[in-house]
């Protein structure tokens, strides 16, 4: 798959799932956006990768689960022209049973899991129609 001229912009991108993500994307062509929320270091680390293989890359921190947060990502992406496609990763499990957690964890699950690609994508949406459509993930 070539992504040449694409900007993608991946959630959660600094480990895991995300960092192969965003990695592979930047290895496909495409520029691609790192969001990170506290690991600056491994983010960085991310970014080094993908610019090796002549992709542009850049790292932003953000909390996905906050709308400000979500704004100033998007802002980012339209700093390269728009944002053709956002893959939605970030996501937690703390594995407790619901006897055992708290409402506050409840509570940041949801906003992580369910709040974070809803406002990820309604953010992306303007910025897709600059480039003519895009995709969310």
């Amino acid at each position: 798959m070539k992504l040449d001229g694409r900007v993608a912009l991946v959630t959660g991108a600094q480990q895991g799932i995300g960092r192969a993500t965003a990695e592979a994307l930047g290895h496909a062509g495409a520029s691609v956006i790192v969001n990170f929320l506290d690991d600056h270091e491994a983010a960085l680390q991310v970014v080094e990768s993908i610019q090796e293989c002549g992709s542009s890359a850049k790292a932003v921190k953000g909390d996905v689960g906050l709308r400000p947060d979500c704004e100033e990502m998007m802002a980012a992406g339209g700093l390269w022209g728009g944002v053709d496609l956002l893959i939605n990763n970030a996501g937690i499990e703390d594995g407790f049973l619901v006897k055992d957690q708290s409402y506050e964890d409840y509570k940041k699950t949801i906003r992580i899991n369910m709040d974070a690609p809803f406002l990820c994508s309604k953010y992306a949406l303007p910025l897709f129609k600059i480039n003519n459509g895009g995709m969310c993930i």
